[in-house]
């Protein structure tokens, strides 16, 4: 899985989380800042009328860090299916998703393609190996039952 910190402080319009050689802040920091094509006129790609798919994906993953006891693939599969019931969507709640780089961040309407785009993006961002499990920490930054516990 990929650094914590990253995770929590990461950028997606400034950062490329889903590239499988940047694992730590300081990784992120040698490959240097990419802004995405939208950055200046961020109203293209926000509610209420837009949304992002890295967006997306980096909430799903920050959600099970936050609220699962430990993250895992099956934990990250029901935060992507809680994302697919909430959404928000199109055509209903948003008119479109910016789709990645890697699809020409060209607006997706398709609520299927958005589902897919978002999980793989955020698969892509923790980048869990196969059946690794890593449990919550209280010294986890942004930690919600840190607070609690001191």
């Amino acid at each position: 899985m990929k650094e914590k910190l990253l995770i929590y402080q990461g950028d997606p319009c400034l950062m490329c989380l889903d590239d499988p050689s940047i694992q730590t802040v300081s990784d992120s920091r040698a490959h240097g800042q990419i802004r995405c094509k939208y950055f200046s006129d961020r109203k293209s790609c926000s509610p209420p009328r837009f949304d992002c798919i890295k967006l997306a994906g980096l909430r799903v993953v920050r959600s099970v860090l936050q609220f699962y006891d430990e993250a895992t693939e099956q934990n990250l599969g029901l935060e992507i299916e809680q994302f697919l019931r909430k959404g928000p969507l199109p055509p209903e709640q948003v008119e479109a998703y910016v789709d990645t780089p890697d699809y020409g961040n060209r607006y997706v309407t398709d609520p299927g393609v958005v589902f897919q785009r978002v999980a793989d993006y955020a698969r892509k961002v923790l980048d869990l190996k196969p059946g690794e499990r890593v449990p919550r920490s209280t010294k986890d930054p942004l930690n919600l039952n840190s607070q609690s516990e001191s």
